[in-house]
């Protein structure tokens, strides 16, 4: 077991790596259970370091290296981890509230426990991450991979999953999250041919390669969804919002079309012309 650093002796290795003009270079360090607050780790090598205990509330970690680390218990509240690498790293049971975690490469990460309520995560990789029992209140998910990520006992309510890829990814009956998201997430993962989604809210859903078969979808809200590659044979969209909608490659006719409501800015498929 390596020697545990203290918080002195951390601020002087990245002084001195920065002096050099190099990165700084922590890797699998023993900082479990130290007074970090407020620290610039910002583009360190931080790969295997155990953080379990640690306090790095308002840190700054963002393009930083933390593959493998372990995080567990930590607090990191409102901390910096944008466009960092997390991938395989422990963050089981920490205290992430309000932490920024935008871009960063989450695939595989161990979420579980963890109190991630008013966090950024937008546009980050959790492809395959367990976030099982996590706290996601009011996080901010749009535009995220949560292929294969799994969401048991998870609480997503108030959760923004705008753009979101929810294809594959694990929820049951004890994942806490709004109506709206759980019937995107039921269309892209189980049947929802001939299925009557009469006014239903879908606004900004990914949708990309559902089979909308038959579906009913009168007066339903598909402003700014993703229905690129969907199957929307003899779907009825009699009075259908599709305004700024993504229909590339979308399986539709122009009759279809013609009865929506508005299709303003919607990216229509392209039609062969002789």
């Amino acid at each position: 077991m390596s020697t545990k650093l203290t918080r002195e002796q951390v601020e002087e290795i990245i002084k001195s790596a920065w002096t050099k003009g190099q990165r700084p270079n922590l890797s699998e360090t023993n900082l479990s259970g130290v007074n970090l607050n407020g620290l610039n780790f910002s583009m360190s090598d931080l790969s295997g370091v155990n953080f379990s205990g640690a306090d790095l509330s308002g840190v700054l970690l963002s393009n930083a290296n933390l593959i493998g680390a372990n995080f567990s218990n930590a607090n990191l509240n409102q901390a910096d981890l944008s466009e960092a690498l997390l991938s395989g790293a422990n963050l089981s049971k920490a205290n992430l509230y309000q932490a920024n975690l935008s871009e960063a490469s989450l695939n595989g990460t161990n979420f579980s426990g963890t109190d991630l309520s008013q966090a950024n995560l937008e546009g980050a990789n959790l492809g395959g991450a367990n976030l099982g029992g996590a706290n996601l209140k009011q996080a901010n998910l749009r535009a995220t991979n949560l292929q294969w990520a799994s969401f048991i006992k998870a609480d997503l309510s108030g959760v923004d999953l705008r753009g979101a890829s929810l294809r594959e990814a694990k929820m049951d009956a004890t994942t806490h999250i709004d109506d709206k998201w759980r019937l995107a997430w039921e269309i892209v993962n189980q049947q929802a041919a001939g299925r009557d989604l009469t006014g239903v809210d879908l606004s900004g859903a990914n949708l990309r390669r559902a089979d909308l078969t038959g579906v009913n979808l009168t007066g339903a809200n598909l402003s700014q969804a993703d229905l690129s590659w969907a199957n929307l044979e003899k779907a009825n969209l009699a009075g259908a919002n599709l305004a700024g909608a993504n229909l590339v490659e979308t399986r539709v006719t122009d009759q279809q079309l013609d009865i929506a409501e508005s299709l303003t800015d919607a990216t229509l498929p392209d039609r062969e012309t002789d």
